[in-house]
């Protein structure tokens, strides 16, 4: 097997842990990843982090609240997951237009295997295109 790693990074508008947490455990489960265990810690005034690690590699969650953004990143290991993961990331932007974040299009992926790259693509609707073949 050779080694490939698929990342995928965004800024989100969403800040509350509770709110977060159930996105995307909802959104890997989806996308048929194996969680193994979550870890949270809890900033003191304010602030969330949290690791999931995943038996596919894992994704982080950093939360910026004073500038009401989140940041996600996934890292994986599996090709089939982690565009089913893309997949549900733009349904997710469909559902959630009134969330002030970023556009969609905005959102960056880069990986490394012949796919085209996230952020050579105009939109994420282009990039899935690219996906579907």
């Amino acid at each position: 097997m050779k080694a490939k790693i698929y990342n995928w990074q965004a800024w989100i508008g969403e800040c509350d842990p509770r709110a977060i947490k159930n996105r995307y455990k909802k959104d890997l489960l989806a996308a048929g990843f194996t969680i193994i265990s979550l870890t949270e810690h809890h900033f003191e005034p304010f602030g969330y982090t949290a690791l999931y690690l995943l038996a596919e590699s894992h994704l982080a969650v950093h939360t910026f609240p004073e500038e009401k953004k989140t940041y996600v990143e996934l890292s994986s290991c599996s090709r089939e997951k982690y565009e089913n993961f893309i997949k549900c990331q733009h349904i997710e932007c469909k559902e959630q237009a009134e969330i002030p974040a970023p556009p969609c299009d905005e959102d960056k992926a880069v990986q490394k295997d012949g796919l085209t790259p996230f952020h050579e693509t105009e939109s994420v609707k282009e990039y899935l295109k690219t996906l579907v073949h």
